[in-house]
């Protein structure tokens, strides 16, 4: 499934504009709106998106520590099937080949290893 597809299922409107929080996306929780910056190349902005998604499952109001923990897990479970990681980190020994294999940023790899080992 496309990022893009499951905001509409989750009835959240996709926005490639300037985040007016200065970020590089944002979940505007009034608008029930998401916002990633034009800029981002297109992996950066499959990261952000499914983070901001995350946001909006979630119907988040605020910021906390919590809830951009919450927002990182979804984004994971969106992006990151475990048989895929699980083969990719079979067949290489760096993050950044995993990464590379999955389509992910290296820190996205990293976080969901520490996440799926605690």
């Amino acid at each position: 499934m496309v990022l893009e597809d499951f905001a509409v299922i989750i009835g959240c409107c996709v926005r490639s504009a300037v985040p007016v929080s200065g970020h590089l996306g944002e979940y505007d929780a009034a608008r029930h709106e998401i916002r990633v910056h034009p800029a981002l190349a297109a992996i950066q902005c499959q990261a952000v998106l499914a983070h901001e998604i995350g946001h909006a499952a979630y119907r988040h109001e605020s910021s906390t520590a919590l809830t951009e923990r919450e927002a990182d897990e979804f984004s994971d479970w969106l992006r990151i099937p475990f048989c895929d990681f699980l083969r990719a980190t079979q067949a290489h020994s760096t993050v950044q080949a995993v990464a590379h294999e999955l389509d992910l940023l290296p820190a996205d790899v990293r976080r969901y290893a520490q996440r799926i080992w605690e």
